[in-house]
């Protein structure tokens, strides 16, 4: 944990939008905590004789309808608004990480009912019910606990799709085999992998909360005049907006800013925990190489710069020769895929066996012509049905995808869109495969899910991808009927190897 806490403190020393936006965060936050000692006037002070006064030497933001210092009642405002924002962070982690890692790690019914009472509470609407809080409780406190208990069901889908996707690791799993007891596990494997997800959900609440916390305060639902906030300043300079127009700027601003901040503070987090493992295999230098060539040797030996193969096999429907592919980073490239052969003819299977990160599906990508912008083939050959598929023009590429080849993931959660359900993105495929009308999609969709024998299929297509189960149902996993009548029996999900 504290090698990654160094990481992402190295890596945002290095982004100047990201060190920008942190240090007027910390001047922002600190200004305003200590506004009795820093500002120039007091803010309830009127001075009736300067009303409505553009900035000043005597008052650097001018002065409102009243003559109350605008910089003073800024900062005191900030001290409202950034305190009251808190307090629905707070509420949004407590609720949001420990009910969201332990739905992901444990899974069951417990999961199910989770995400049910999540649904439920997103589909409230959250805006009347801060209404009728603040109408009932007459308290900030209450509003901004209820604003952040209302909004926790959004990171804790982030926190378990993240607990998900962490579990699955070959070393979660390996310290499970270990003995490692559950709570240790999780705090010590699980929460670093989803610390970055989870902050990145964080700062965008932070922001959501100041503005939110800023539409009540311009609604007199969070202090009480003449007390300041951002929100009722802008109330304030909206009554003479046609006399000061100015008076709305500065909170406003304000506001603005600090969103941004926040964003940018949360995109370089993410920006860094997604380069994480490839700068990890970049510090490693020609020990990632290495590897690569000793996880896919069987293969490497059988087609050593495609001498062994020989020229292209007119008979097969895939040839590739030679191919190798890298990764470009900082400057330095990294060798993903090194010198690999091979022939597929109709109807043949190939079977490429290796360790999570050796690059089966970089190669398998590199053939579909989907490589990331920093990866690229450095040479080779790709052969489909006697076209030259690296010669091959995007759209030719795109005419031969989901029709002739196609890249099956082993995660859903990565795969599917998440804020689209099954069905429909099944049919979207199925349409646009097959020009079929949306009705013949809707059953061939169906038909489909029915011949991998998922159970209910015509409930999987109503579902979105985070609705579906994370384990097979027992009855599923007990026995899978193979066509021919011949029958196999499958281990269950925590049985599985990550692969």
């Amino acid at each position: 944990m504290k090698h990654t806490i160094s990481h992402v403190r190295g890596e945002l020393l290095r982004r100047p939008l990201a060190c920008v936006s942190i240090v007027f965060l910390v001047v922002l936050f600190l200004a305003c905590m200590f506004a009795p000692q820093v500002a120039p006037h007091d803010p309830q002070f009127q001075d009736l004789l300067n009303v409505n006064k553009p900035p000043s030497m005597s008052h650097l933001l001018g002065t409102d309808n009243l003559g109350r210092d605008v910089l003073s009642r800024l900062l005191f405002g900030g001290r409202v608004t950034l305190l009251l924002a808190t307090e629905a962070v707070i509420v949004f982690i407590l609720v949001g990480i420990p009910v969201g890692v332990l739905s992901g790690y444990f899974g069951g019914r417990a999961d199910r009912i989770i995400m049910w009472l999540c649904d439920l509470v997103l589909a409230l609407p959250g805006l009347i019910i801060l209404l009728v809080v603040a109408a009932v409780f007459p308290s900030r406190t209450a509003l901004m606990v209820s604003l952040g208990f209302m909004a926790s069901p959004s990171l804790v889908r982030v926190a378990r799709a993240a607990t998900l996707s962490a579990r699955a690791r070959l070393y979660v799993r390996a310290a499970e085999v270990m003995g490692l007891s559950r709570a240790r596990v999780i705090g010590r494997h699980v929460l670093p992998v989803v610390a970055a997800p989870i902050f990145v959900q964080v700062t965008v609440f932070i922001a959501a909360a100041v503005v939110i916390e800023a539409a009540m305060g311009f609604l007199n639902l969070d202090v009480k005049p003449p007390a300041p906030s951002w929100g009722s300043m802008i109330a304030d300079g909206a009554q003479v907006i046609n006399e000061n127009g100015w008076l709305i700027i500065p909170s406003g601003v304000a506001i603005v800013v600090t969103g941004i901040a926040l964003g940018l503070v949360g995109d370089a987090v993410r920006e860094i925990s997604a380069s994480r493992s490839t700068g990890d295999e970049d510090a490693a230098g020609p020990a990632v190489d290495s590897a690569t060539v000793d996880t896919v040797r069987p293969l490497l030996e059988f087609s050593q710069g495609g001498d062994l193969l020989g020229p292209l096999d007119d008979s097969a429907l895939l040839s590739v020769r030679d191919l190798s592919v890298t990764l470009t980073r900082n400057g330095r490239q990294t060798r993903l895929v090194d010198h690999v052969s091979f022939d597929i003819r109709p109807g043949q299977c190939l079977g490429i066996v290796g360790e999570s990160g050796c690059g089966k599906t970089i190669m398998a990508l590199a053939v579909l012509g989907l490589l990331p912008s920093d990866v690229a083939v450095a040479h080779g050959s790709i052969t489909y049905g006697g076209t030259d598929l690296r010669a091959a023009s995007p759209r030719q590429r795109r005419a031969l995808r989901g029709r002739e080849i196609a890249f099956i993931s082993q995660e859903p959660m990565r795969a599917l869109d998440p804020g689209t359900t099954v069905g429909g993105q099944l049919k979207e495929v199925v349409r646009r495969t097959q020009g079929v009308s949306r009705k013949a999609a809707s059953e061939e969709a169906a038909r489909l899910l029915a011949q991998v024998q998922l159970p209910n299929p015509e409930q999987v297509l109503r579902r979105y991808p985070h609705e579906l189960r994370a384990e097979w149902p027992s009855e599923f996993v007990s026995r899978w009927r193979l066509p021919g009548g011949r029958g196999c029996s499958l281990p269950t999900s925590r049985q599985l190897p990550s692969t």
